[in-house]
């Protein structure tokens, strides 16, 4: 019987080894898994910098080309005010020259 019993613990013993290399084999593989999950953790966080840098720099463009915008209406009022001033001045000079060509050409 001590046989049996001595059979039965290496089978037992045996078994429990056979455990302890699956377990081991299982923690290398999650061991594994969390050095990529890392790995990819690590590129998602330079990815997201990557784009929060992007975002900034968008943002910055478009402040600068509102400001570029804006400049550029105002200078183009200044210019509808210039040409206007012109118009008017252009259209008194006409005024003239026609009362001038009218008196001339009525007393002639």
């Amino acid at each position: 019987m001590s046989n049996l019993d001595d059979s039965a613990i290496d089978r037992r013993l045996e078994e429990m080894a056979q455990e302890i290399a699956e377990c081991r084999t299982g923690q290398q593989e999650n061991t594994n898994s969390l050095e990529e999950l890392r790995h990819l953790t690590s590129e998602l966080a330079d990815i997201a910098r990557l784009h929060q840098q992007a975002l900034r720099l968008s943002q910055q463009r478009e402040i600068e080309d509102r400001t570029d915008i804006r400049e550029m209406q105002s200078e183009m009022r200044e210019m509808q005010l210039e040409m206007r001033g012109l118009q008017v001045e252009n259209r008194r000079i006409l005024d003239i020259l026609l009362n001038q060509q009218n008196e001339n050409g009525d007393g002639s």
